[in-house]
């Protein structure tokens, strides 16, 4: 709650190879935007208000309310679920990819991509760099232009007008598609201009 971009730290159990052989003790060292980690706290303070639930330090992120309150089980299926109903074609490796490509383009190292994507790095076992969390958060910072999307004037998507939602829709139907090109010298300029 009081990181401007929230360190993930998830253990090999929950990545591919679920720790077992050459993915043990594989760890995932990932972050967070700052625009993410503001529409999680408006989704748990929802939760909260909705279901009368009083969240505790160790409480999964999501929870589901069939049978009961518990843990969501089948995130990458409620990802997929979603982006059908929205109309636009979107996975989770989806959203790893333009993380990679947002770090890649930031120069990041391939090893630190690897321990942000939850994946075995080339040497694990005694690497030669061995990227601590602050180093790895000053590389995602560096690649936030690229990874925040949702701008100063973000609204909730309840408050968006029905046009509004078909523009997200196509824009998003556009980027999965790689029709979406943005011209970075443009956008540079905008961002220029509106903090002025």
């Amino acid at each position: 709650m009081k990181q401007d971009i929230p360190h993930i730290s998830l253990p090999g159990t929950a990545l591919k190879g679920h720790g077992k052989g050459k993915y043990r003790g594989v760890r995932q060292e990932t972050f967070i935007t700052p625009e993410a980690k503001t529409v999680l706290i408006e989704y748990r303070e929802w939760f909260s208000k909705t279901f009368r639930y009083v969240w505790q330090i160790d409480d999964p992120v999501f929870l589901t309310i069939k049978g009961g309150l518990e843990p969501m089980q089948e995130f990458a299926i409620t990802v997929l679920h979603i982006a059908d109903r929205a109309e636009v074609k979107f996975s989770i490796h989806d959203g790893r990819r333009i993380v990679q490509t947002a770090l890649e383009n930031k120069g990041c190292p391939n090893n630190w991509i690897k321990k942000i994507k939850g994946r075995k790095c080339s040497g694990e076992e005694s690497p030669y760099s061995r990227p601590a969390i602050e180093q790895l958060r000053e590389m995602y910072r560096r690649a936030l232009p690229e990874l925040e999307f949702l701008g100063a004037g973000f609204k909730g998507a309840d408050e968006w007008t029905s046009e509004e939602k078909e523009q997200v829709r196509l824009l998003l139907r556009a980027a999965s598609a790689g029709a979406l090109t943005i011209d970075k010298e443009k956008l540079a300029g905008m961002k220029k201009d509106s903090n002025q």
